[in-house]
C-alpha cells in the first residue's frame, strides 16, 4: 500500500545554514538519501552533491537561487519532495512559501513526518510573516482608502462639502503613483518583504541591507504620525 499526498506551508520564511542543516536532519530521521536541485532567478537549473555544496554556493545577482528541491528516499519506493517556492498574487504576496509531496506506506509515519516538518518550518519563520502577506497593489488601496476617509471625515469635511483645489491634486496625484507603481513594479513589496531567504552566500549582506531598509521605513512613518498628530494638536 503506498499513500500519496501533499500539503503546504504558508509564512514567509528565511533559511540560513544552520537552519538547512537542521531541517536535514529532521529529513534525515526518516529517509536515507536526500538531494538537493535549485533553480536560479534566470531559471538556470543547477543540482548540488551535497548540502555543504548547497551552501558554499554565492547565491548572488542574476545567479541567485529562486526556487529550492529537497528530495528524500527510503527504501521500498517511499519519497517526500520539499519545494521552497512562492507565487505572487494581486492581494496577496504569496499564497504559500513550501509544497510538500510524499509517498509513504503508513498512516501514522504520514502524521508524525508532517508535524516535524511544520514545527522545524514554524523555528525558520520570518519576523516580518504577517507583513510579506500584503502585496503593493493592497498597500496602495488601503492607502487610497486612508486618504480618501481623512478627506472626507476630516474636521473641516462632510459628504456634502467639495475638495478644495489642493486636495483633488492630492488625491489624484495618488492614484496615479499608485496605480504606476502596481503595474510597473509588482512584486516591490515583496522585494521589501521576501516571503523566502536563502541567506547564504552573498545573500548574507542583501539580507542585512533589506533588515535596515525596513527598520527605516517603520521608523520614518513612525515620527510622520507623531508629527502628524502633535501638528494637528497645536492647531487645534
Amino acid at each position: 500500500m503506498y499513500i500519496r499526498g501533499s500539503f503546504t506551508y504558508k509564512s514567509a520564511l528565511i533559511l540560513t545554514s544552520e537552519r538547512m542543516r537542521g531541517l536535514q536532519a529532521v529529513l534525515l530521521q526518516d529517509f536515507e538519501e536526500l538531494s538537493y536541485f535549485a533553480t536560479t532567478i534566470q531559471k538556470d537549473k543547477i543540482m548540488f552533491g551535497s548540502l555543504d555544496e548547497l551552501l558554499s554556493y554565492d547565491n548572488f545577482g542574476r545567479w541567485k537561487i529562486s526556487t529550492l528541491n529537497i528530495e528524500g528516499r527510503k527504501t521500498g519506493g517511499q519519497s517526500i519532495e520539499i519545494c521552497f517556492c512562492s507565487n505572487m498574487g494581486l492581494f496577496v504576496s504569496f499564497t504559500s512559501t513550501a509544497e510538500i509531496e510524499y509517498t509513504l506506506n503508513d498512516l501514522q509515519e504520514i502524521t508524525l513526518i508532517k508535524k516535524k516538518i511544520c514545527d522545524y518550518l514554524n523555528k525558520c519563520k520570518a519576523p516580518y510573516h504577517i507583513q510579506s502577506k500584503l502585496s503593493w497593489f493592497s498597500v496602495s488601496g488601503c492607502i487610497l482608502v486612508i486618504l480618501l476617509t481623512l478627506l472626507l471625515t476630516g474636521p473641516r469635511r462632510s459628504l456634502a462639502i467639495n475638495f478644495d483645489s489642493v486636495e483633488v491634486v492630492l488625491l489624484v496625484v495618488t492614484c496615479v503613483l499608485s496605480s504606476v507603481w502596481s503595474v510597473k513594479f509588482p512584486s516591490m513589496w515583496a522585494k521589501i518583504f521576501p516571503p523566502i531567504v536563502y541567506c547564504w552566500g552573498e545573500e548574507v549582506a542583501a539580507t542585512d541591507r533589506r533588515s535596515k531598509l525596513r527598520s527605516n521605513i517603520f521608523w520614518g512613518v513612525f515620527v510622520a504620525m507623531v508629527v502628524g498628530i502633535v501638528t494637528t494638536l497645536i492647531t487645534g
